[in-house]
């Protein structure tokens, strides 16, 4: 089972696309968490091919928390993930996409520059002098971070990334930038290369309905193309 942290600005979106993505609401003030399956219509296929009793389909566990990176709850629960999606918004006139994502990225790298420096600091006064791995490591990573680099970004060896799993840098886990559009627009091409598109507040009103009044809407929003249409969806 994969962890994945939404993480975002205020008003981005993010608690709405963990009522999209997870079917279940959203509660403010603490941390919400959800396991949703992943559908794959090859399940179905392999199970029928090896006569299995049970299907089993991969799960993933969605954490939205309280004031993302603004709060300390929020920093250790993200700590706990094993990715991090970026939520920002991309809709409004007022929108900068662009701006919040570096808002977001600047600070992760401010929380994972305090949690290094602490770390650094105990790490050297219990080498006391002498060669320390761990010390090295966040000396590294302190280098790195000084210069606004993500550590996944900081080409680090090997042995420098396992001795920096203990203190679980955010800088450190995959991210994926999720563009949160309006009906109708597409990625911003101001978003790095990779950025994907959810209309989060659609999907969001479809969490309680049955699949086809689901599905009635998004093709009425233009999310997913009409039956017999050979209209290709925006990227979503």
């Amino acid at each position: 089972m994969k962890d994945i942290g939404l993480v975002g600005v205020p008003f981005s979106g993010k608690s709405t696309l963990f009522t999209a993505l997870t079917r279940s609401g959203s509660h403010g003030g603490q941390a919400n968490v959800a396991v949703v399956s992943v559908p794959d219509h090859r399940l179905g296929v392999l199970t029928e091919m090896e006569r299995s009793k049970k299907t089993v389909a991969a799960q993933v566990r969605f954490v939205d928390v309280p004031g993302g990176v603004s709060s300390a709850q929020g920093i250790a629960k993200l700590r706990e993930v094993e990715a991090l999606a970026v939520v920002v918004r991309s809709f409004g006139v007022d929108a900068d996409p662009a701006e919040e994502l570096a808002t977001v990225r600047g600070d992760l790298l401010l929380a994972d520059l305090a949690v290094v420096d602490s770390a650094l600091h105990k790490a050297e006064k219990r080498a006391k002098g002498k060669p320390s791995a761990e010390a090295d490591a966040l000396r590294a990573a302190h280098a790195a971070l000084e210069t606004e680099t993500p550590l996944r970004d900081a080409k680090l060896e090997p042995e420098v990334v396992a001795e920096l799993r203990g203190i679980a840098p955010l800088t450190l886990k995959p991210e994926v930038v999720v563009a949160n559009l309006e009906e109708g627009t597409e990625v911003p091409a101001s978003l790095a290369d990779g950025a994907v598109g959810v209309f989060a507040s659609i999907e969001a009103e479809t969490a309680e309905m049955d699949a086809h009044e689901a599905r009635a809407l998004l093709e009425e929003f233009g999310v997913l193309p009409r039956a017999g249409s050979h209209h290709v969806p925006h990227d979503r």
